[in-house]
C-alpha cells in the first residue's frame, strides 16, 4: 500500500473511532454515525476528488465568464466604427456592401455574444445548485 494510501487509510480509522466505530466491531451497524457524518467521511476517503473536480468547474466557468466578456467588448469596439447613415446615392453604392459586411460580423458576434451568455449563465446556475444541494446533505438529519 502507497504512503497516501495508508494516510487515508489512517485517516478514516480516526474518524470512525471519533464516532465510537471500529473496523473490527461485529456490531458495526448498530454504532453507525449520523448519515451526514457517513457522507462526510465517505468524501473524506475519496481523497478530495469532489472538491478537484469543483474547482475544475469553476475554473471553466470563469474562463466563459471572460470569454464572453471580452467578446462583448469587441463587438462594442467594432461597433464604434459602423456607418450608420443610410447612403442611397448612386456613389454610395461602395459603402453600402461595406455596412452590409460590418452587419453579418456583428450579426455573427451577436450570435456567439448569446450562446456565450447563455452556457455562462447554466453553468453558474448548476454550480450554484450543486453547492445547495452539497450545503443541504451537511445539515444533520
Amino acid at each position: 500500500m502507497s504512503r497516501a494510501g495508508q494516510h487515508t487509510l489512517a485517516k478514516s480509522h480516526a474518524n470512525r473511532r471519533l464516532w465510537g466505530i471500529s473496523p473490527t466491531d461485529p456490531g458495526i451497524e448498530a454504532q453507525k454515525p449520523p448519515i451526514c457524518v457517513e457522507r462526510r467521511l465517505h468524501k473524506e476517503e475519496a481523497g478530495g476528488l469532489q472538491t478537484t473536480s469543483m474547482t475544475t468547474v469553476i475554473a471553466i466557468w470563469i474562463a466563459l465568464g471572460i470569454a464572453t466578456i471580452s467578446l462583448a467588448i469587441y463587438r462594442k469596439v467594432l461597433a464604434q466604427h459602423e456607418d450608420t447613415s443610410i447612403h442611397l446615392a448612386h456613389g454610395g453604392a461602395g459603402m453600402v456592401e461595406g455596412q452590409a459586411a460590418m452587419a453579418a460580423k456583428l450579426s455573427a458576434i451577436d450570435k456567439y455574444g448569446k450562446l456565450l451568455t447563455i452556457a455562462t449563465f447554466a453553468l453558474g446556475l448548476a454550480i450554484g445548485s450543486v453547492y445547495v444541494y452539497e450545503a443541504l446533505l451537511a445539515v444533520p438529519v
